[in-house]
């Protein structure tokens, strides 16, 4: 495995590569993190490095994005359009590109997918905030209602979004797109019933018979030791592959 740094005036961004990529062109997982922390935060984890593990072992080109920095909330699209058109040269992709958000990278990873700066094949959540409204409307966290008002150039949190923001809403727009929303009832940080649930149950009535759209429900906290436990990594890991064989068998009867 090769690591680089990927230079940028808003956070250094890290790419892992694996060895396949030295024998065929490998397919790239982007990664979005929590709230609060960096890239290097992330690249440092032993947490996110299952992950990143698990993903590398299945053949995927790694990037751990600073998303423009720790409380951006999905608005950082031009970096991560940035970042991504450095990563690309940097090894043998293969043209499609997937994306993981963690908590406030929710937002990013859908965002990302939903109308973003390049396609996205695939994603996966982990305890995601997936709705922008409720991220900014919810009384609960003054601090993080200020946030996302900042990062989106709001006058106040009463201001009205900016038209099509909001991945709840943009989800009805692509039936086509694989998602895996993972989350827990027990989570107090990120309520599940107005984020990875709700996202599941909107995006029911418009998806595409030959979308897979799955709802994998955990218990504990938000972002709980159980949340990294073998079984839930390998059922995140094994549903990127399983996107990336069925595009890879589309094209062969092409």
């Amino acid at each position: 495995m090769s690591v680089q740094r990927i230079e940028h005036p808003l956070g250094e961004s890290y790419l892992y590569t694996p060895l396949a990529c030295a024998a065929r062109p490998c397919p790239l997982i982007v990664v979005s993190h929590t709230r609060g922390r960096t890239a290097a935060d992330f690249a440092a984890s032993p947490f996110v490095k299952l992950y990143s593990d698990a993903f590398l072992a299945r053949g995927f080109a790694v990037l751990i994005s600073n998303d423009a920095g720790p409380r951006t909330w999905g608005a950082a699209l031009g970096y991560l359009g940035q970042v991504h058109a450095q990563v690309v040269r940097r090894f043998a992709w293969n043209t499609r590109t997937y994306a993981f958000g963690l908590s406030m990278g929710g937002l990013a990873a859908l965002r990302s997918a939903l109308g973003g700066p390049y396609p996205v094949s695939g994603v996966a959540l982990l305890d995601a905030h997936v709705s922008l409204d409720a991220a900014l409307r919810d009384p609960g966290d003054a601090s993080r209602q200020n946030e996302v008002a900042q990062a989106y150039g709001l006058a106040n949190v009463q201001t009205a979004l900016p038209p099509r923001s909001d991945p709840l809403e943009l989800i009805h727009d692509q039936p086509d797109l694989p998602v895996l929303i993972a989350g827990s009832p027990d989570d107090g940080a990120v309520p599940f019933a107005a984020n990875g649930l709700a996202l599941f149950t909107q995006s029911q009535s418009t998806q595409s018979p030959s979308a897979e759209r799955r709802l994998l429900t955990l218990s504990g906290p938000h972002l709980g030791g159980s949340h990294f436990a073998p079984a839930v990594v390998s059922a995140l890991a094994d549903f990127f592959a399983e996107q990336e064989r069925r595009l890879l068998a589309r094209a062969k009867r092409r």
